[in-house]
């Protein structure tokens, strides 16, 4: 596996590169990681501000509608979740006034990951930023996993993050695609991180996903195939209509 951070320039592009070609877990063929939210191309959101203000306790689990009309369930481990924005309870990389969902509560407990089902209608991409509760300057690694309906993991991706108080953005993106299949989880935690709770304490921003139907584009061989037909019937109308002249 390789990783990458939150790096400009060239870095970036070959470390999303690798990401996407080398991310470890089981299943991944037809699976993408998506490193930026313009490139994951969704159709649908929700942004946590629909919750209540900052800050302020939300249950686990909790159900929403999302912008487009579709019914999630957002869980964790254990505990309630609270309610942050950037530049007020959160101090942090996100955009500034990003409504934020974060694992934590006054409970203190150590959560995580977040669990999003999307029933029986499923997803084909989903993606949000994350950042986690360590402090300024500290190196995490979040994890991004695709799920069916019963748990079974379908893919697995991460990538390595910094955190900063530059309120500037830069948090990671982590997002996944599928190319052949829906699936109806999307799972979200950390793999290593030096927050004083443990990997459970983290936050994310607007979940973006896509619910529309996965497009088949045909390959080459098949397109030469369909190519070479049209040629042939072509050919055999024209001798055709030779033959009756």
């Amino acid at each position: 596996m390789v990783h990458f951070r939150n790096a400009p320039g060239w870095l970036s592009v070959v470390g999303a590169v690798f990401i996407g070609l080398g991310a470890a877990g089981p299943a991944q063929a037809g699976f993408l990681f998506i490193p930026n939210r313009s490139a994951l191309g969704a159709n649908d959101f929700i942004d946590w501000g629909v919750l209540g203000p900052d800050p302020s306790s939300v249950a686990n689990p909790f159900s929403r509608t999302s912008s487009g009309g579709i019914n999630l369930v957002v869980s964790q481990a254990q505990g309630p979740f609270r309610r942050s924005d950037e530049g007020r309870s959160w101090l942090g990389n996100f955009g500034r006034g990003d409504h934020l969902l974060y694992t934590i509560d006054d409970s203190r407990l150590s959560s995580g990951p977040i669990t999003v089902n999307f029933g029986t209608v499923g997803i084909t991409a989903g993606g949000l930023q994350i950042q986690s509760g360590g402090a300024i300057g500290s190196i995490f690694e979040a994890r991004i996993e695709a799920l069916d309906s019963f748990g079974n993991v379908l893919a697995i991706f991460t990538r390595v993050g910094v955190n900063t108080g530059g309120e500037d953005n830069s948090a990671i993106f982590l997002g996944i695609r599928s190319d052949n299949t829906r699936f109806q989880q999307l799972r979200i935690g950390m793999d290593s991180s030096p927050a004083p709770l443990g990997l459970g304490q983290f936050a994310v921003n607007r979940l973006d996903f896509d619910t529309r139907a996965i497009s088949v584009i045909p390959e080459p061989s098949t397109l030469a195939m369909g190519g070479m037909a049209t040629v042939i019937l072509l050919g055999y109308a024209w001798r055709r209509r030779a033959a009756t002249a």
